[in-house]
């Protein structure tokens, strides 16, 4: 029986079991759940289990806290860990507010935050797997992407990182695969028209509304919503998707909603769980687990190192960089799909937050807060040069020991 081993998910664990029972995998499966908290992955654990058997009675799910056992003899690994948890979250989301600036756990002040918050963790989560399951396939998931996804690569694993929101943003404008090229960093991609056609559906995306005509002009190229959103709060307003604040605080009420359903109707799907769409399983995630298990080959989207078969997938970009990248999946594993070369004003953009992550990531690998300062300095944000320290302190003063 093919092992899977999915790393923390919390309640969601239960939607990303189901919607993996429901899917194309023919074979029988043993999903094992890790989590540090005994009984609260108890309860979680009894809830997938249930809600699998319903759909997948020869299938197996298991729960451990132990993760060197847990992916032992796995096949594939998702990784899923939010370190700190919400509380974490919710202080990337709030500090960098102070300094005027939005808070997000992946990007920004925010994403420095964490970066620095989960190397260590990860680190030890990456020898546990180089350790006990070397042949394995992981898939990462933990914001941020590109410094995450870096480490695991650099420990020796056979790692990407995905994101769901470069296709839907891309169903949204109507724009196909033959139309744009796509390249970047994780929620900092940007889709470039190919020759007038795609210009006219850029064109036309930007007067419906799904594009901003004004960075579309800018850029010659349009982006992600989080662009919008942490980098150019004007651009946000005109799409109206800034920041709102207190979202970590109702992602926690929810996560208690639903571990009380577990606990009374472990076979029941929780009200609470729908109140939340979770589309990086059903649009991103589930695909490429049922291509990898021999469903059928799937487009996507996959971050990675940007050096691939001696070649840059992304010109503008070092080697080393986390990038983002169309991609196939199949049985085989990813693809890749090198991208054009980016509009100039695109470029210097990303290559102004991938040369962040670069500092960001090794200023938490080797704990050096003046690194970190460089990072803070090199993202495209308007911080003073005043501000910089203070916001130094804020990112170095979490305690990762308790965060774990």
């Amino acid at each position: 029986m093919k092992r899977i081993t999915i790393v923390g998910a919390g309640v969601y664990a239960a939607t990303l079991c189901e919607q993996l029972a429901a899917g194309e995998a023919n074979e029988p499966l043993e999903i094992v759940i890790a989590a540090q908290n005994e009984q609260r992955l108890s309860v979680i654990a009894n809830a997938c289990g249930a809600r699998v058997a319903m759909l997948r009675p020869d299938w197996r799910v298991a729960a451990d806290t132990n993760l060197a056992r847990a992916v032992e003899g796995a096949s594939l690994i998702v990784l899923l860990v939010r370190v700190g948890g919400l509380a974490a979250r919710r202080y990337d989301e709030t500090f960098p507010s102070l300094f005027g600036q939005v808070g997000d756990e992946g990007l920004g002040l925010g994403g420095v935050a964490n970066t620095w918050r989960t190397l260590p963790v990860l680190a030890s989560i990456a020898r546990t797997i180089r350790t006990n399951a070397p042949e394995a396939k992981v898939i990462n998931m933990l914001a941020p992407l590109a410094t995450t996804t870096r480490l695991l690569c650099d420990a020796g694993i056979d790692a990407v990182g995905i994101c769901e929101l470069p296709i839907t943003t891309e169903e949204q404008f109507g724009g196909n695969a033959d139309l744009f090229d796509y390249a970047g960093v994780n929620h900092l991609g940007w889709f470039i028209p190919r020759g007038k056609q795609g210009e006219r559906v850029l064109a036309a995306a930007a007067d419906a509304g799904h594009a901003d005509g004004q960075i579309v002009d800018r850029f010659g190229a349009t982006t992600l919503f989080y662009y919008y959103r942490v980098f150019n709060q004007a651009a946000a307003l005109r799409m109206n998707c800034a920041f709102k604040p207190g979202r970590a605080a109702q992602l926690q009420g929810l996560t208690d909603r639903v571990l009380s359903d577990f606990q009374q109707r472990p076979a029941e799907l929780s009200s609470a769980l729908t109140k939340r769409p979770t589309p990086w399983f059903d649009r991103g995630l589930i695909p490429i687990m049922n291509a990898l298990l021999g469903g059928r080959e799937v487009h996507g989207f996959v971050n990675r190192p940007n050096l691939f078969e001696g070649t840059r997938l992304v010109p503008q970009l070092s080697d080393r960089a986390i990038v983002e990248v169309r991609a196939m999946w199949n049985a085989g594993g990813v693809a890749p799909r090198a991208a054009s070369t980016l509009t100039a004003e695109a470029a210097s953009f990303v290559r102004a937050v991938s040369e962040a992550d670069e500092l960001a990531y090794r200023g938490s690998t080797q704990r050096i807060p003046a690194i970190i300062q460089q990072a803070v300095a090199r993202l495209p944000l308007d911080i003073s040069a005043g501000d910089q320290s203070a916001i130094v302190n804020a990112v170095c003063v979490q305690d990762v020991a308790r965060a774990a």
